[in-house]
């Protein structure tokens, strides 16, 4: 088949659907498939995920692809998909996040090209987004279909979007030197891993104040935070302000943070709600504990508690997730027993098993 997916950007510091597409297009370029992906993106730039040699890339520079967009950027935009589309002449193509499907349906609309839309995000955003809402509800009628990445989440859509959705996990690489639980450290302290953007939804405010909460008990442990976004001044002046910049490192991004799980002896998710949580099925892929709350949707389909993890809650989130954090912490053997039961847990979602998933879909909808 030839294949174009298209996505906002993929020079910018990358997210968990950045990552998605990036998975899935290696995976299918490798299965011979011929993919291209289009984006928003000046052209020659280099994308944050590294990408199958095969695949080409086409960069429309169009707007900004950082912020907002203008009603005339919009409509430069669909004019441009629809002409690229011709003539890249694929036999289906797939929008990653509203952002990109949203005008990508728009633009073909009378044309020969079958359009799948992949959602990567659940109601919850929608609610406060009325705009974006409102042309969500576009969707049956501008694509053949939507992929989301679990049943919770269509379920938490409408009648119609719902009707329209089909269920595609996100793919979880199994790390190749981590297979037998070796698990690599180049220091005698031990590491707390959290892995998301910095904005309310990750609810790292929770996670530094719990970490406050256990420093003077746990002086071998640090928490290293890797992620961007709109609260690192808020959390950093936290950090400074709880005389923790010694034992809280909030670090930026990186497309390598598979590395940060072998360095790592618990894994932590403060979120207030997930549409998958990649980043906890990735640490169980690489043996870590994971801790987070029961009702964050996503995590809690993820962690199965007590068997490769620990789910918390209670009111006093800070509080709650400091207890379950302590009682890792505390015992190497838990630890070793719930990380070890991680890998199995996360076998249904290894990035051979999705492929296929994604490959029937294409074949089916494409025909």
């Amino acid at each position: 088949m030839e294949i174009l997916f298209a996505i906002k950007s993929l020079n910018a510091v990358g997210g968990g659907a950045e990552r998605v597409l990036a998975e899935i297009s290696n995976g299918l370029a490798e299965r011979g498939h011929c993919v291209s992906i289009l984006t928003y993106d000046l052209p020659h730039g280099n994308s944050f995920y590294p990408l199958h040699r095969s695949i080409n890339r086409i960069d429309l520079g169009i707007g900004n692809t950082e912020g907002s967009s203008t009603i005339f950027e919009t409509l430069q935009r669909i004019i441009s998909l629809r002409r690229t589309v011709v003539q890249v002449n694929p036999d289906v193509v797939v929008g990653f996040m509203h952002s990109m499907f949203i005008p990508l349906g728009l633009a073909l609309l009378g044309t020969k090209f079958p359009v799948i839309a992949s959602e990567h995000i659940g109601v919850e955003h929608y609610r406060s987004h009325p705009y974006e809402r409102l042309l969500l509800q576009l969707t049956p009628y501008i694509t053949k279909k939507t992929t989301v990445i679990s049943e919770k989440l269509r379920n938490g859509f409408n009648a119609p979007l719902r009707n329209h959705m089909v269920v595609i996990p996100n793919p979880v690489s199994v790390p190749e030197d981590n297979r037998n639980g070796r698990i690599k450290s180049g220091s005698t302290r031990k590491r707390i891993l959290s892995v998301g953007r910095l904005v309310p939804q990750k609810d790292h405010q929770t996670l530094i104040e719990a970490y406050a909460m256990l420093a003077d008990e746990f002086r071998e442990w640090d928490l290293r935070i890797f992620g961007d976004g709109e609260l690192r001044p808020q959390l950093e002046t936290q950090v400074k302000t709880l005389g923790l910049e010694e034992r809280v490192q909030l670090a930026t991004t990186t497309p390598n943070v598979t590395e940060e799980y072998l360095y790592a002896q618990l894994f932590v998710n403060s979120s207030l709600y997930e549409s998958f949580g990649l980043a906890t099925a990735e640490a169980m892929t690489y043996r870590l504990p994971v801790v987070g709350f029961a009702d964050c949707a996503g995590t809690n389909e993820l962690i199965k508690h007590n068997h490769n993890g620990i789910l918390v809650q209670g009111a006093h989130r800070a509080k709650v997730l400091a207890d379950g954090m302590r009682h890792l912490m505390s015992s190497s053997e838990l630890r070793q027993s719930l990380g070890n039961a991680g890998p199995s847990s996360m076998a249904a979602f290894s990035t051979e098993k999705i492929c296929c998933q994604w490959e029937e879909l294409l074949e089916k909808e494409s025909s």
